[in-house]
């Protein structure tokens, strides 16, 4: 009584009728339904987070718990005892939290938008500024750059329509990401592709360098691998064991010359391969029978 603003005497006779009277009308349907339960014998207690109407007017959060205590001799129930508690602060503080919530989230939607659109521009300046240069070293860089900002892109493309916004899917981001460059890269006969994927969820600061060294070993498949090849195959499987990942690149060309290592290769490509594994702490072995296969592995 007094939690609601009320002396004792306002609210006798105490009955089923008083609690239905100052429950909120949105609360008191689930209520029913759990106080149901508990008289068919399915719930040992009733209990339940309810709105009661407070004498002034206001709305009081109550944590409502009881059972019944004696019932009639055809077994319906007669009287109930229980508590009333008043959480209201606690329901202020949690529904609080969670418009502050929603508001970081709106932020997070907005910045990831933002920084989407702002690596597109970048993304169409490379390209343009590459159609412009008359110098084909000046225009191949470019454009590989553009190639790097694209996987970058795509993560942030898919992180910014899921859920959460710090981790993905691997299937998700990296299948689309090797399908689309091997279709943005020209081949004739055209490449086929055999993704075996598993989907672990990994972090976007993990994510990222992953698709970036995709990036580079396709674009270097596409560019250098296939010349007078007429099958033409790239095949990409990825799978975690405890807290081992294992990512296996492979391509049946030509094959990677002895003298050309991530250590010691002319172009910037191999070079950013091997500086992003050694950056999430992964280890990779190239070998080259049969085309090139690339094993990266990493502790995640």
């Amino acid at each position: 009584a007094e939690g609601l603003g009320y002396s004792l005497a306002e609210l006798e006779p105490m009955s089923i009728k008083t609690w239905e009277t100052l429950t909120h009308p949105d609360d008191l349907k689930r209520a029913s339904e759990q106080l149901e339960r508990h008289f068919s014998g399915e719930l040992p207690y009733y209990d339940c987070e309810i709105r009661m109407r407070h004498k002034d007017g206001r709305w009081v959060w109550i944590q409502d718990r009881g059972r019944v205590v004696s019932r009639t001799t055809d077994g319906k129930p007669l009287h109930m005892a229980g508590t009333h508690m008043d959480i209201n602060d606690r329901k202020l503080a949690e529904e609080k939290i969670r418009t502050l919530l929603q508001e970081k989230e709106l932020l997070l939607k907005e910045t990831h938008h933002r920084v989407k659109n702002d690596m597109q521009t970048i993304h169409s300046l490379l390209l343009l500024q590459a159609d412009a240069s008359n110098d084909q070293h000046g225009r191949t860089t470019l454009t590989d750059a553009a190639g790097r900002l694209q996987s970058m892109m795509m993560l942030y493309d898919k992180l910014y329509r899921s859920d959460n916004f710090s981790e993905l899917g691997t299937r998700v981001f990296l299948e689309p990401l090797i399908l689309e460059l091997v279709r943005l890269l020209p081949a004739d006969p055209p490449v086929r592709t055999m993704l075996s994927i598993e989907d672990v969820v990994l972090s976007s600061k993990i994510l990222s360098p992953i698709g970036i060294i995709m990036n580079e070993l396709v674009t270097n498949t596409m560019k250098y691998a296939f010349n007078g090849c007429r099958d033409r195959l790239i095949s990409v499987s990825l799978a975690k064991e405890g807290s081992r990942l294992t990512i296996d690149y492979a391509d049946n060309g030509r094959g990677l010359p002895e003298s050309v290592s991530l250590e010691n290769s002319t172009g910037f490509g191999l070079v950013l391969v091997g500086t992003l594994v050694e950056q999430i702490k992964g280890s990779v072995r190239i070998e080259r029978q049969h085309g090139t296969r690339f094993l990266i592995e990493l502790e995640v």
